[in-house]
């Protein structure tokens, strides 16, 4: 992958312990809409998976308590 400024959603991964990111949808670039992480020993930023409409969901979910300090009404 390598070190690369596209936009997206920066978060650390509590379960996995990892810095990621969210490479928004409407990004021209080949990983628009996927999830990457940071590889530790290198720091290049590495593909996981295509995000999942439940992975946008609990982004979007935390970013409301991060902003708003509240769970958003589902």
């Amino acid at each position: 992958m390598g070190n690369f400024d596209v936009p997206g959603f920066e978060f650390y991964d509590q379960a996995s312990k990892r810095q990621m990111k969210y490479v928004y949808p409407d990004t021209a670039h080949w990983t628009a809409g996927w999830i990457l992480y940071r590889n530790p020993g290198d720091g290049q930023w590495v593909t996981l998976r295509k995000a999942t409409d439940d992975d946008i969901k609990a982004l979007n979910r935390a970013v409301v308590v991060a902003h708003h300090g509240r769970v958003p009404d589902e």
